[in-house]
């Protein structure tokens, strides 16, 4: 059955009517968490690590060259990519940045059947950033869903970026903006790259485009812990890259 027709089929565990009307529907096979009319994230039950949504196989890309010692996470959702890094480099120190206290105990409540104890922080995206510095993180994940941006949004991603050291992955994931948006992004993170390469990939069939700022010198690695199938999909991936503009 295609994930889209699951989705049809689903019976609600949860609802809050919030800013962003946050609800858990479940079937026998997946659990999601939706935002509004928007799903943000798909667990597969019975293997909650497997990447399920199109654009989270585009993020994953820096795998392919890195085998990061620390990764921050800043938006948790439904926490795909955590399960995900966690389960395929358990030596990795993984951090998830939430600013909301009711998505970190839908999480924790519906998506962490395991009850591993992953590293959450609740705090905004500014608070971290007044205590913390990106300059030791080697990949850096920018997925706050879009409901959930504001106007202090950009300064934001400019201070971490100004503050990383030049051999870090950054990665964003832009997602229900209008055109014009994207490419006021893209044209800004042009122009504080430095001596990083940006590359940027729109998912098919869905309003996604994840942007990967890298070293300009990345070289693929042979990372054995990466299972075949994620590395062969990943490998095509890149070859439909833009380059920058």
């Amino acid at each position: 059955m295609k994930l889209e027709s699951h989705l049809q089929q689903g019976k609600v565990r949860y609802y809050l009517n919030n800013k962003f009307s946050l609800s858990i529907v479940e079937n026998s096979h997946y659990r999601w968490l939706n935002f509004g009319q928007t799903t943000q994230s798909i667990m597969l039950k019975r293997k909650p690590f497997v990447l399920t949504l199109p654009h989270q196989y585009f993020m994953m890309l820096p795998l392919l060259f890195i085998v990061p010692k620390r990764v921050v996470e800043f938006g948790l959702g439904g926490g795909n990519l955590l399960r995900f890094l966690s389960h395929i480099s358990p030596n990795s120190v993984i951090e998830s940045i939430e600013q909301s206290n009711e998505v970190i105990a839908c999480f924790q409540q519906y998506f962490n059947p395991n009850n591993h104890p992953y590293l959450i922080h609740q705090q905004s995206v500014k608070q971290w950033l007044l205590n913390h510095s990106t300059s030791g993180v080697d990949w850096l994940i920018y997925d706050i869903f879009s409901s959930q941006k504001n106007d202090d949004e950009w300064p934001l991603i400019e201070s971490m970026i100004d503050q990383s050291n030049e051999q870090n992955w950054f990665t964003l994931n832009i997602s229900n903006h209008s055109n014009n948006k994207v490419n006021e992004t893209l044209q800004r993170l042009n122009k504080i790259k430095r001596t990083r390469s940006l590359i940027y990939f729109q998912v098919p069939h869905y309003k996604n485009i994840i942007v990967h700022l890298h070293p300009s010198n990345a070289c693929e690695k042979e990372n054995k812990y990466i299972p075949p199938r994620y590395v062969n999909r990943a490998r095509k991936l890149w070859l439909h890259r833009s380059l920058d503009r």
